[in-house]
């Protein structure tokens, strides 16, 4: 079994969930999926987090089977899982700075419609309607966007990483059989 090294493995499995993500982001833009219906939402939260835990999950694997002959401690799978989710999620702030910036400027603009029928249909109220409204405005523009993409990525790697770290490591105080 060929071995791997912390960081090629974490590059490796950061570049899937990157490559998961800009696939999605792209099938989205191209099937012009409004992404605020109910059915959108709830698709894309409940099978969003499947896949980035699958990927936290698998990679942590990957690293414990590959690199440390079967055997993980917490920390060792939590810095796996946090370097995996940081790689992953910088490139897909990065990716949606130039697809919002560059590629598809219109495309956000587009999805405000499909906000405030949301908004509506949940029974907002007016002014809460119209504040909501500006502040999706407000975070149109590419730079915010990158910034609350990082933002969001490191919150969630976060998060997973450590509930994937309990759950994958292996207790090395016991001797191997």
């Amino acid at each position: 079994m060929e071995k791997v090294s912390f960081g090629n493995n974490a590059l490796k499995f950061g570049i899937f969930l990157a490559a998961f993500n800009i696939v999605l982001t792209l099938v989205y833009y191209i099937f012009d999926i409004n992404l605020f219906q109910y059915s959108t939402m709830i698709a894309n939260f409940v099978f969003g987090i499947l896949f980035v835990v699958a990927f936290f999950i698998f990679g942590i694997k990957s690293y414990r089977n590959n690199a440390l002959d079967g055997i993980i401690n917490f920390k060792q799978a939590f810095l796996q899982g946090l370097t995996i989710g940081l790689i992953g999620y910088i490139i897909i702030a990065i990716f949606n700075y130039i697809f919002n910036a560059f590629i598809a400027p219109e495309y956000m603009i587009n999805q405000l419609e499909g906000f405030t029928e949301f908004m509506e249909g949940v029974g907002a109220p007016d002014d809460a309607i119209e504040a909501a409204i500006k502040e999706f405005e407000e975070n149109l523009d590419p730079i915010k966007q990158l910034l609350s993409s990082l933002k969001s990525g490191i919150i969630m790697t976060v998060i997973f990483s450590l509930i994937v770290a309990a759950s994958v490591k292996k207790d090395t105080t016991q001797p191997k059989i």
